[in-house]
């Protein structure tokens, strides 16, 4: 009789395989694991291949320790022969030996970080769990779509400021439309890679439409494939391609975005056409630019800042009128000085174009822009009011909440800051960055069971961005973070080193981790990080001292050092222009 889910894993994965069975259990899984280990052949014969016959499922941990345990090779063989529902599940990216290949050829293999995908899967299990559920009713006064982040196919593969940005921009353009709810950037872009999910996609975040595409350049020369798939009846309202040079770029996403409209029969008004078939500019040089800056901004280190500004002055030299370069200029600026460099000269520039970006473009969204200036400039009474208003006017809008709760954090109100992260989360609740921002409200008010309990919730949605953005150094250092709040010491430190290991760290990954090792009272290994940190250009004093577990030790020796420099740095760069009072800022 079928009674549990089998879990197979190589001893030194141990804290993964643990931490994993545990959250199973907490969904009502019954789990089997050997968690202190059977030591020779007779035993292992009797538990372990009583255990392996008896699951409904059997789920496998890969990774390079896993191919070289042979208990590991045992248990899949055996589950194989016994043919047992196989589920491979990717700890660490490892090439398989052919003994591991041969039973797990033509399986799907799922990674570890996308905790939702597997637990899908398990719940078909039959015999033991319940099916996912059917797809929700959809209503078709206003249809809902998800725009699943283009492809690059490029031969070179390294055009991925052009997959992403044609993604950011059909999103862009299909909000315009108030008879379509389309799901916002930040979370489409954290789907990356999750195209056999659309199922349970649809059914996370109440969606029936995905439009899915790829894109292949080379040289001038651009092919984008582009389908459109409705859940509910599990066909492709339509299949599209196009080709052409870059220059054409306008030409295309304007007919995909018709053919959005015209597979979902949706209607418009003329003012609403006349918005949508408008690109920011007409140049195409200055939109190609604006697409890689774009690309750069999102990608937080202080060499990708830079990049974002300079390629953004690009795009607004060759169109002055290019309302969403420099609003994308001005955010750069801010982040820049807030996190890096403490030149007054930034924040300066920045409001200069907030409010030209505004003057040329009024119904351009720039309240996040102005509120996070207002912020750093302690101008709290100018972002309370923008805060008011879209709270006020946008009630069921998690970027207002959101807003709000950036604003109560940076005024020091975090108990408030708390309430509107969390508000903000009842609408995207796979928003990395509401999760973030309200953990650290949490553990700067030292509500430390409840920073734990969030950070706990919280992890599979990091672990699956550190997977699909192995590049994205700080969302690492994130992820190791929540691991340690959350109580899995060990597989933070494992996190976290290949960040202490890169002499080329950035900053703000640095100071991270830094803070991880405070959590862990290591404070010479703290210290240390903070100082490379601060040699690495990180800057935001504010975010340090306003740290509760900074101020247990910052009397020491050697965090005074770490302060003074620190000081010094920001002296020299001209900040003591600003009141250097109250408080600081989250990401």
């Amino acid at each position: 009789m079928y009674r549990h889910i089998f879990i197979s894993y190589s001893r030194k994965d141990s804290s993964e395989a643990i931490d994993l069975a545990e959250r199973l259990r907490a969904e009502g899984m019954t789990i089997w694991i050997d968690r202190e280990g059977i030591g020779g052949a007779t035993q292992w014969a009797g538990e372990i291949a009583a255990a392996i016959r008896d699951c409904s499922f059997f789920l496998v941990l890969l990774s390079e320790n896993a191919v070289e345990s042979a208990n590991v090779l045992k248990e899949v063989s055996l589950a194989s022969e016994r043919g047992k529902r196989i589920l491979p599940v990717v700890l660490r990216r490892t090439p398989l030996p052919v003994s591991l290949e041969y039973h797990l050829a033509g399986i799907q293999h799922l990674f570890y970080s996308d905790y939702p995908a597997i637990l899908s899967s398990l719940k078909g299990a039959s015999g033991v769990l319940a099916t996912g559920g059917p797809l929700p009713k959809f209503a078709e006064d206003r249809k809902t779509l998800l725009v699943f982040p283009f492809e690059d196919l490029s031969p070179s593969q390294d055009n991925g400021w052009f997959a992403d940005g044609l993604t950011g921009e059909l999103i862009t353009t299909l909000s315009k439309i108030k008879s379509l709810h389309i799901i916002d950037r930040v979370t489409s872009m954290g789907f990356k890679g999750a195209r056999a999910r659309t199922r349970d996609i649809a059914r996370e975040l109440h969606v029936r439409y995905f439009l899915d595409g790829n894109v292949r350049m080379f040289g001038d020369q651009i092919k984008i494939a582009v389908a459109l798939l409705d859940i509910e009846t599990g066909e492709y309202l339509w299949h599209d391609s196009h080709k052409g040079v870059f220059a054409d770029i306008f030409e295309i996403q304007e007919n995909v975005a018709k053919k959005v409209f015209e597979g979902l029969k949706l209607t418009w008004t003329l003012e609403e056409e006349k918005n949508i078939l408008t690109w920011g500019t007409e140049n195409i040089a200055a939109y190609e630019y604006y697409l890689k800056a774009s690309n750069a901004y999102n990608m937080w280190t202080h060499d990708r800042m830079k990049s974002a500004i300079e390629l953004s002055e690009y795009a607004i030299k060759l169109d002055p009128q290019f309302a969403e370069a420099l609003r994308l200029k001005a955010n750069a600026l801010v982040h820049l000085y807030r996190l890096w460099e403490r030149n007054i000269v930034h924040l300066r520039e920045a409001e200069s174009l907030f409010l030209h970006a505004q003057s040329l473009k009024p119904l351009l969204k720039i309240a996040s822009g102005f509120v996070m200036l207002y912020c750093v400039q302690k101008r709290f009474s100018e972002a309370e009011e923008i805060v008011n208003k879209e709270t006020k006017e946008n009630p069921n809008d998690f970027y207002s909440h959101f807003l709000a709760g950036y604003y109560y954090y940076n005024s020091g109100q975090l108990d408030k800051a708390f309430e509107a992260y969390r508000n903000s989360l009842t609408f995207r609740p796979d928003y990395r960055m509401s999760h973030w921002n309200l953990i650290e409200a949490l553990d700067r008010s030292q509500r430390n069971e409840e920073c734990a309990q969030w950070a706990f919730r919280a992890i599979p949605i990091f672990e699956r961005w550190v997977v699909l953005h192995p590049e994205d150094q700080f969302g690492r250092a994130q992820y190791a973070l929540l691991l340690q709040f959350a109580g899995h010491a060990e597989t933070a430190l494992s996190t976290i080193a290949s960040i202490m290991e890169d002499e080329n760290a950035d900053g703000l990954s640095l100071y991270t981790a830094a803070t991880l090792f405070l959590h862990r009272s290591e404070e010479d290994t703290a210290a240390t990080l903070f100082d490379r940190a601060i040699a690495r250009g990180f800057s935001d004093i504010e975010l340090l001292t306003n740290d509760p577990h900074f101020k247990q030790v910052e009397s020491g020796a050697k965090f005074q050092s770490v302060l003074e420099r620190l000081r010094r740095k920001i002296d020299e760069s001209g900040f003591k222009e600003i009141d250097e009072s109250t408080f600081g800022t989250n990401s």
